[in-house]
């Protein structure tokens, strides 16, 4: 299963739209955080969610959020018997584990915060619209606002510095000369995505950058030979590691970071703790130094 980190930026604003200090007047937005996350409700209606903070150093804060919904039943399979295993209730909660790190750094006119995603699941909307409803309470007047994070200049560095590796192109729309050879037994659902991948050789570039930079500036579906291809995402290999970024729309234009090679796994295959941490706070350190030299 694929494991990830996306980013993202938390402002402060007053009612007129001006930006304003994370740390002035008193106000200390790491101790406010901290204390907010510390005191997550377990439980609300028909989800739980809590927060556990493992790591608070260097200006950052980090720790797990567990969550899950109740509401259904399912039927579980061993996967190797293809025997029953168990029955889920309606009032069982698939409590899965993501790790998240929130870094505040004195100064800065934003605070970054990084989410893990496991596979296609996140916490996005349970943590941050948790942590938003707690500090807009707590910082009342001012404006609270947590995005996606997504700095064109630092693709720029990974564009230049990096390897173009592979850039991949999806549509869910199987396109009529190929719909004619599927037998008629098999629905467009069934058949699944229709995916055109273009990945460059071992020790060779994509020659896509010029491309890829146009598209970075315009972002949305690509159409090839009359086929429209609603997902575009962007894999470079920067440092060693690869970056991903989803290029189909400007509301999803943000960078999704690949770690899964880069982490050490549990016997539960959940990643350890102290491997995800130590990676993600490099990603951070990666991110204020690419932006900012001076800032690190």
């Amino acid at each position: 299963m694929k494991i990830s980190l996306v980013p993202y930026s938390l402002t402060l604003t007053d009612a007129g739209g001006v930006s304003q200090p994370l740390i002035a007047g008193g106000r200390e937005l790491p101790a406010i955080i901290e204390r907010l996350l510390s005191t997550v409700p377990e439980r609300s209606q028909d989800r739980v969610f809590r927060v556990e903070l493992r790591n608070c150093a260097a200006d950052v804060m980090s720790g797990v959020a567990i969550a899950g919904e109740s509401g259904w039943e399912a039927e579980l399979i061993d996967i190797q018997t293809r025997d029953h295993a168990y029955r889920r209730r309606v009032t069982d909660a698939e409590a899965l584990p993501f790790y998240f790190a929130i870094e505040v750094r004195p100064g800065a006119d934003e605070a970054l915060v990084v989410l893990q995603k496991f596979g296609n699941r996140g916490v996005r909307t349970s943590f941050i619209g948790t942590l938003l409803h707690e500090m807009r309470r707590e910082l009342r007047p001012l404006r609270v606002s947590v995005d996606p994070w997504f700095p064109r200049h630092l693709w720029e560095v990974y564009l230049e510095q990096g390897h173009l590796r592979e850039v991949e192109l999806t549509t869910w729309q199987v396109p009529s000369d190929v719909g004619d050879y599927v037998d008629s037994g098999h629905t467009q659902e069934e058949i699944g995505p229709v995916r055109l991948r273009f990945q460059a050789r071992r020790s060779l570039d994509l020659p896509l950058l010029s491309w890829v930079r146009r598209r970075l500036q315009t972002p949305g579906p690509v159409s090839v030979h009359g086929i429209s291809y609603d997902d575009v995402k962007v894999r470079v290999n920067y440092r060693g590691s690869q970056k991903t970024i989803d290029l189909s729309t400007l509301d999803r234009t943000r960078p999704s970071y690949d770690i899964t090679d880069e982490i050490k796994l549990g016997a539960d295959a959940h990643p350890e703790f102290s491997s995800i941490d130590e990676t993600a706070r490099r990603y951070l350190r990666e991110f204020r130094e690419e932006l900012d030299p001076k800032d690190v």
